[in-house]
């Protein structure tokens, strides 16, 4: 388990957190961040062992694999795959964050907590890649593609250094739901930036902040890609199907009666039919986070439910 011990570390990264989200999340909500990057054996942990459940999910991972993280942060899930033994690399293009890895990276070998020290990560912008085409076999990006300048040219490149088969999962914020998760605000879906900034000058909250964010949805993500070179899914979708599957066999265990009526009719194969496209629109609606799956062609089929939730 990987543990942070340097005063100095902690104190950096508090600093940057403040001076950069003081005024954008509430205090508790800040607090909680600052943990996250900063104890990279709770959250950091959590979102490789997310990520390698999908991995295996939808692909055949190996020991052998090289992994990267496109907008890594202060590192905390590349260096859980490392500790774990993959080759792991991270991008990020913020120079202070860059220099809060390094302290982090010596500060894990000096201790022994990792013992390979060689460049793990790069600063670059992932708009454009300093790597060889179809050099990794999967990458993962977590809450960053809304805070690039150019999605396309971003996923484009994304897909230029995996390799065939190789594998892409997405999470980013849903601007189509009802919450804006670095103010941790209620919000309208796409909310106009003009209107943003009054909004948020009347609940005394930053309103440069908002320029710096690309309103991401599924519809714009997916569209980025060029259909021929992959295969996408919706993971969300899956987690739904799986759900709606277990409270249709248990709707004892369904805490809303009124919820708990419509799925007892769905028994009904008939009704089943509507009752899954409401929900799936509810799923839309309400579901504040993205989670797609990318696949670089040619796609390998596996023996579970992934075809269901195919976008294409």
């Amino acid at each position: 388990m990987l543990k942070i011990d340097s005063d100095e570390i902690k104190s950096q990264f508090k600093k940057y957190a403040v001076d950069f989200a003081g005024r954008i999340m509430p205090p508790n909500n800040l607090a909680d961040w600052i943990k996250a990057n900063t104890d990279d054996s709770s959250v950091g942990r959590q979102k490789w062992s997310s990520f390698q459940n999908i991995w295996k999910f939808y692909s055949t991972p190996t020991q052998k694999a090289r992994i990267l993280d496109l907008g890594c942060g202060t590192g905390s899930v590349v260096f859980n795959a490392l500790e774990d033994k993959y080759l792991t690399i991270g991008m990020e293009p913020e120079p202070e964050l860059i220099n809060i890895i390094s302290k982090k990276n010596n500060h894990y070998f000096k201790t022994s907590q990792l013992k390979h020290k060689y460049p793990l990560f790069m600063r670059a912008v992932g708009e454009k890649l300093p790597v060889k085409s179809n050099s990794f076999d999967a990458i993962f990006t977590y809450q960053a593609l809304e805070h690039v300048n150019d999605l396309k040219a971003v996923l484009r490149e994304g897909v230029r250094v995996l390799k065939p088969g190789g594998l892409m999962h997405i999470t980013a914020p849903n601007y189509l739901s009802f919450y804006e998760g670095h103010y941790c605000l209620f919000w309208l879906p796409l909310l106009p930036k003009s209107l943003a900034k009054a909004y948020l000058f009347f609940r005394k909250r930053d309103t440069k902040y908002i320029d710096t964010i690309t309103y991401t949805t599924k519809k714009r993500i997916v569209n980025c890609f060029n259909k021929r070179e992959v295969a996408i899914f919706d993971h969300n979708l899956l987690r739904f199907y799986q759900q709606f599957d277990l409270n249709i066999k248990n709707t004892s265990g369904i805490k809303s009666p009124l919820r708990g009526f419509f799925y007892r009719m769905a028994k009904s194969r008939r009704f089943s039919c509507y009752l899954e496209a409401f929900e799936k629109k509810r799923l839309l609606i309400l579901n504040p986070q993205l989670d797609i799956v990318v696949i670089k062609q040619p796609y390998q089929q596996k023996e579970n439910r992934s075809e269901k939730v195919r976008i294409y």
